[in-house]
């Protein structure tokens, strides 16, 4: 049952020449340490001791404690930039429908500035018209004549 082979055991007697079958590397066995450590008269074996295989340490990326705070900082500024443009807007907005009012107001009023030439056109016009002169002048052009006050009539 034992897997270790001894070499020499009537020329050493010592644990150290215990050997593991396969293991060429001169290592002593749990087997070598079981009978070192029982001063070499035990006959049974322990349990075998292996020792501890360390697996390479491995990268986990865990988020340092600053990380997440500027994390939260370029948060809080990429929505305080948001809110700031968002502002900007509506307040171009409003001033470019102000601007867009005064430009309208200032049309009405070159349109209501034409429209009291006009006006005033027509009252100068109809005032020169209704002149008896002209009413005369108007009247002789179309053949008619002057009647006499014999020939006219007033109704009660």
């Amino acid at each position: 049952m034992p897997t270790a082979t001894q070499s020499s055991v009537s020329s050493s007697g010592s644990a150290s020449a215990f050997r593991a079958q396969g293991d060429g590397g001169g290592r002593a066995t749990s087997a070598a340490y079981a009978l070192r450590g029982s001063g070499g008269l035990s006959a049974t074996r322990s349990q075998p001791v292996t020792p501890p295989v360390v697996a390479p340490p491995r990268a986990v990326p865990v988020p340092a404690p600053r990380a997440r705070s500027q994390t939260r900082l370029l948060l809080v500024m990429t929505l305080a930039a948001f809110v700031t443009v968002v502002t900007g807007l509506i307040y171009l907005s409003g001033h470019a429908r102000i601007t867009q009012e005064g430009y309208r107001r200032a049309r009405l009023k070159a349109q209501l500035r034409q429209a009291q030439e006009l006006s005033q056109q027509w009252r100068q016009r109809q005032a020169v018209v209704n002149t008896p002169a002209s009413i005369e002048a108007r009247a002789l052009a179309l053949g008619m004549i002057r009647a006499d006050d014999k020939q006219t009539v007033t109704l009660p």
